[in-house]
């Protein structure tokens, strides 16, 4: 099944970008993750772990952007660290 076919079942415009890819570092995000990031030059390749990217965000300062997309893109990766660690 291609993106075209899963798009028109899940009524999800863009699939391939928002699904989850193992980027060269070993992080998984989404190609939308990646671009809000590089536009807000955060550099993922420079983080080696999912706490690196997320202090790299947490310290992320600049008055021109809205940080609700960097906030929201913590959030998530809190989330998925939270579940990856948990003992089920």
């Amino acid at each position: 099944m291609d993106d075209k076919e899963l798009e028109k079942i899940s009524g999800v415009d863009n699939i391939g970008e928002k699904m989850l890819k193992a980027r060269k570092n070993g992080l998984l995000l989404t190609d939308e993750q990646v671009n809000v990031l590089s536009r807000h030059n955060i550099d993922i390749n420079k983080a080696g772990s999912t706490e690196e990217l997320l202090y790299m965000i947490d310290n992320y300062d600049d008055d021109e952007y809205d940080d609700s997309e960097l906030d929201q893109i913590a959030q998530v990766l809190q989330e998925r660290k939270y579940y990856e660690k948990t003992n089920k």
